[in-house]
């Protein structure tokens, strides 16, 4: 099995190990996650772990896994899993609308309305993969999708893909897999668009002010 899990570095380069998938999971138990861990090579099961978000406000991170659709909450001090956010099993939150709402995530980003995900295949966007934002209240285990910023000609991506949220509070959606960033506005205009046309072109994208 693959785990995956989280690490800090110092600024001297010593690792701790802050959090691992199979402190909580007994890879040969009776967990009902086993069910959903992906097909990986060389007869393995993966978790594809493959997002991380960090709230500096609490020192907490926040970790996505597209295998499992899930979203998990790690306190930054002790490594302690907090609760899980999933519709794959056993469910901590009740989502308000009754629908499924977190599926295929492969980035995670905390902005100030919740959770910003992007979705490989988003099923409330006919399939397109998109940016969505979550808020989860704690207080009353209580899911709600609020906001869902789809690819512009509704593009799925079969690998990768980010959502970021930038400065000026638009978003910027790198579409992986299809060669392809584009920004949008809060209201779903596209501010710009780069078709590479290169194929599976881009792995991750990040807007930095400057390069020098």
């Amino acid at each position: 099995y693959w785990g995956r899990g989280v690490v800090l570095m110092d600024p001297e380069g010593q690792v701790t190990q802050l959090w691992n998938l199979f402190d909580t999971l007994d890879p040969d138990g009776e967990d009902p996650q086993l069910e959903f861990f992906c097909e990986a090579k060389q007869d393995t099961l993966e978790t594809h772990v493959n997002g991380l978000g960090y709230d500096p406000s609490t020192g907490d991170f926040f970790v996505s896994s597209f295998c499992l659709d899930s979203i998990r909450r790690i306190d930054g001090a002790t490594g302690t899993l907090e609760w899980t956010f999933t519709q794959a099993w056993d469910a901590e939150f009740e989502v308000v609308a009754g629908e499924e709402i977190l599926n295929t995530p492969h980035s995670i980003q905390v902005v100030e309305e919740g959770l910003l995900v992007f979705k490989v295949a988003d099923h409330q966007s006919d399939g397109c993969s998109s940016g969505s934002v979550f808020q989860l209240d704690e207080e009353q285990w209580r899911a709600e999708q609020v906001s869902s910023m789809p690819s512009s000609d509704c593009i799925e991506v079969w690998g990768m893909g980010l959502a970021q949220r930038l400065p000026n509070g638009n978003t910027l959606l790198t579409l992986s897999s299809a060669g392809t960033l584009e920004e949008q506005t809060p209201d779903g205009q596209v501010v710009w668009r780069i078709e590479a046309g290169l194929g599976p072109s881009f792995g991750y994208g990040q807007r930095v002010t400057s390069l020098y």
